[in-house]
């Protein structure tokens, strides 16, 4: 049976054996003719297509029996086969050879004992899994602490603004609490950045800040609290989580509880929160948990004083993503910058110098072409609509990964270069169907 399984044939493997011959010694060799078993052929291969057999005609000779004259004098009568399986992926075979006819009730028991080793392997499959994950997780959180907040493209908490000092203060007094917080604001307004200054200014500084990125919710919230245990878990996005993981963290959250997490939990959203939990599209209860303690991260709008800093920054980092001389940002490039409204806040912000950068080929910054204010005024300052920052961003995703050769992870990758977790990059070209096909280098 075994030449059958040549070249790309799927087959079985034996992995164990036991029981007594009549010819005297006992079955336990895994190395025989039939150690290999083409998937669909004779009896023990058909279970591996997902089919239970129960035959009590082996005596009679079964036409499905590879050797008659093996079950002739081992005097066998019946065979027991059921696939052991979660149900859409068959991951073994049981097989049980009896000298008697199998009675119903052992062939019920036998498929209850392939049930629960299919049970058994799956659980032990997917620990290891969610193992490698979290060390993968434990490495992008290293490489998350080594970064300070500020040092990120497009930051987002360089200046001194009033707005800017009112925030980070408000973040400065959360960081005496223990409670979960809430930090809100638009899209782009650095609200991850607010939760590290939280957790930087806190007395568990010197913890893990833990980030679970929107995608990365496969883990069970349970092994993320632990890889954060005594420090900070940050929710990015917390909308994005699955109904069932909010109903257990708001249970966990709950005061007394037994199970009182020792990670202080983050969390931030672009969406209106309560809105939401009163349509019953997110959790009341997790919602009630969050909502007591909250701040805003302010919008680029209102900030206005704070863009030259910043925009002097996030050029600084682009310039070296991008090989070219950072040019400083002047007094006519500042009055051009704090005349937009930014609806796409800091990442808006680094679209804008990006184009501007390369336009200027280095030298300058040629804000006037990328801000494109040969038109009209109004046209110049517009908002743009939801699907225009997506289209931006979505451009500027395909655009990072290209000029880094495909690769995500690691120096030069192209998380590095937005200065986002590796994570979080697969996250949102997934959201845009750009994620990188199985197979490709990525690491």
């Amino acid at each position: 049976m075994r030449q059958e399984c040549v070249g790309s044939v799927p087959c079985l493997q034996l992995k164990a054996s036991a029981g007594a011959s009549l010819q005297g010694g006992r079955w336990e060799r895994t190395n025989g003719d039939f150690r290999r078993i083409p998937l669909g052929v004779k009896k023990i291969g058909a279970a591996g297509r997902g089919e239970s057999i129960v035959a009590n005609d082996l005596a009679h000779g079964s036409r499905q029996v590879s050797r008659p004259w093996w079950v002739a004098r081992e005097k066998l009568e019946a065979m027991v086969v059921h696939p052991i399986g979660t149900g859409t992926e068959v991951l073994g075979v049981l097989a049980v050879f009896l000298r008697r006819p199998v009675q119903a009730q052992e062939a019920r028991a036998l498929r209850m004992f392939a049930d629960q080793a299919a049970a058994l392997i799956e659980a032990l499959r997917s620990a290891s899994e969610t193992q490698a994950r979290l060390r993968q997780l434990q490495r992008d959180n290293a490489r998350l602490k080594s970064s300070a907040a500020g040092r990120r493209i497009g930051g987002g908490l360089i200046g001194a603004s009033p707005a800017l000092t009112m925030a980070l203060d408000q973040a400065a007094l959360l960081a005496r609490g223990t409670g979960p917080v809430l930090v809100q604001g638009e899209p782009g307004t650095g609200k991850g950045l607010y939760a590290m200054a939280i957790h930087d200014r806190s007395d568990r500084a010197s913890r893990p800040f833990v980030r679970l990125a929107s995608g990365e919710s496969s883990v069970p919230i349970r092994a993320w609290l632990d890889l954060s245990e005594g420090g900070t878990l940050l929710l990015d996005e917390v909308t994005d989580l699955p109904r069932e993981q909010q109903d257990e963290l708001a249970t966990l959250l709950e005061p007394g509880a037994s199970t009182e997490p020792s990670a202080r939990i983050l969390a931030t959203t672009s969406k209106d929160l309560r809105a939401l939990a009163v349509q019953g599209r997110f959790s009341q209860d997790l919602y009630l948990r969050l909502a007591p303690l909250s701040m805003t991260a302010p919008p680029l709008r209102e900030r206005p004083s704070d863009l030259p800093a910043l925009a002097a920054h996030v050029t600084r980092h682009l310039a070296v993503r991008l090989g070219l001389d950072a040019p400083p940002v002047g007094p006519d490039a500042a009055r051009l910058l704090e005349g937009q409204l930014w609806p796409g806040n800091a990442r808006e912000l680094a679209f804008v110098l990006e184009r501007a950068l390369v336009l200027g080929e280095g030298k300058r910054l040629d804000l006037g072409a990328a801000l494109q204010l040969g038109k009209p005024r109004s046209a110049a300052r517009r908002l743009l609509t939801e699907h225009e920052l997506r289209a931006l961003e979505r451009d500027n995703l395909q655009r990072t990964l290209e000029a880094s050769g495909g690769r995500v992870y690691g120096p030069g990758g192209a998380a590095e270069a937005l200065g986002i977790a590796p994570t979080t990059f697969i996250s949102r070209l997934r959201a845009y169907g750009l994620a990188p096909e199985r197979g490709r280098a990525t690491r």
